[in-house]
């Protein structure tokens, strides 16, 4: 019997059909795992903001990525406007993106860090479509 079957395996594999199969049967293994989980509700914890002023577990990397941020910024001017955001990125940019744009203007690294370290629990919608997934208030 399990010959048979690693035969049948060997024989899908040679045909290039193997993985299209375990697709399907994978597809239908999760379609099956719906139904257990339709009523259930789904919570998303948002953590609490982080101030950065105090000492800073990855700092190196995120001074990493400060100087990788200034470069390109500087670089920005030098290149065609067809690379610059949209309109509408633009606008969000310098309404919601202020503490990134100000701690680049002025240097500041532990305003980038706190926007950084708080980028997902801001209290600011930061995209620009999709705003029904926003928090509530």
């Amino acid at each position: 019997m399990m010959k048979i079957l690693i035969l049948k395996i060997y024989k899908l594999y040679k045909q290039k059909r193997l993985f299209e199969i375990l697709k399907f049967f994978i597809h239908i293994y999760t379609i099956s795992l719906i139904p257990r989980f339709g009523k259930r509700i789904i919570k998303i914890n948002i953590p609490n903001r982080i101030n950065c002023v105090k000492k800073i577990k990855d700092e190196e990397l995120l001074f990493r990525i400060f100087n990788s941020y200034k470069l390109m910024k500087k670089d920005q001017k030098k290149t065609d406007i067809l690379y610059y955001p949209s309109e509408n990125w633009e606008y969000k940019i310098n309404s919601d993106y202020k503490d990134l744009l100000e701690a680049n203007n002025n240097d500041n690294f532990i305003m980038f860090a706190n926007f950084i370290l708080n980028f997902g629990i801001s209290e600011k919608w930061l995209g620009i479509d999709n705003y029904y997934f926003s928090k509530k208030n």
